[in-house]
């Protein structure tokens, strides 16, 4: 559980359990085929943790449009089961207790804007699909052969 700051408000970050994670991933595969698309066209020798600003320039030039596009195609239904799913494991800080975002599937806070909505859905994305979406490479180690 990791903890952020956003317009002021402190926001705890929480887990999904596996079935949530999994749901989550697989209605963000259309943009993230898009950006593994356009990582394959990332300059030679540029460095993506620390690229110059005219390769970072470049790679939002080339990612924009197709980006733009894959978000565009997520369903309402989709769009809203992931920023959902994502904001009912946070919680805000109230003084020095915490409040969960969601109760019910309802919206506790009003003041909750979309680029704070936005952030906490991706604090949470980067949370619990963090290794799913961004690994270098898939753990394929096989589970251990059961008992004889």
């Amino acid at each position: 559980m990791s903890e952020i700051e956003l317009n002021g408000n402190k926001y705890r970050v929480g887990r999904l359990n596996g079935k949530k994670q999994w749901n989550v991933a697989r209605r963000l595969m259309p943009v993230l085929s898009e950006l593994i698309k356009a990582a394959k066209d990332i300059p030679q020798g540029a460095n993506p943790e620390n690229p110059s600003p005219e390769d970072a320039q470049k790679f939002l030039e080339k990612i924009s449009e197709p980006l733009a596009d894959s978000f565009s195609r997520i369903t309402d239904e989709n769009s809203d089961y992931i920023i959902d799913t994502c904001l009912a494991v946070c919680d805000r800080a109230q003084g020095p207790a915490w409040a969960p975002l969601m109760r019910g599937g309802n919206l506790m806070f009003q003041d909750l804007d979309m680029i704070a909505m936005l952030g906490l859905t991706f604090a949470v994305i980067r949370e619990n699909l963090g290794d799913f979406f961004y690994s270098d490479q898939p753990n394929t180690s096989a589970p251990p052969a059961p008992p004889k």
